[in-house]
């Protein structure tokens, strides 16, 4: 990630933007209908977070951080019956968007 650190007047900040990678395996059970899919894929996007300073001395400080995250990817969807007999493939795709907000104290020993 790059981080940009800096501030306004007397309060600090700090920039954050970094590329992601995840793994992702889910499976959905449509209990009505009798059947599941399975689906694995590499997942990518990226990250940017905000770290604003409310308070800082030489051994603590006070922060708020938002957060934004947005992964995305391509895979295939296998379709079973419920005792696992494996009936069909399509094509699917998968975004995940996030955004956080944290206040952060941390104490220095």
């Amino acid at each position: 990630s790059i981080v940009y650190s800096d501030a306004v007047g007397k309060v600090p900040f700090r920039t954050e933007v970094g590329a992601e990678l995840a793994w992702h395996k889910s499976t959905d059970e449509h209990l009505v209908r009798s059947f599941y899919t399975v689906s694995e894929d590499l997942l990518y996007g990226y990250q940017i977070a905000l770290d604003i300073g409310l308070y800082s001395d030489v051994s603590s400080e006070l922060f708020v951080r938002a957060d934004y995250r947005k992964l995305s990817g391509d895979a295939t969807m296998e379709y079973y019956t419920e005792d696992g007999f494996h009936y069909n493939s399509l094509p699917a795709s998968f975004e995940n968007r996030s955004c956080s907000a944290f206040l952060t104290y941390r104490h220095r020993f």
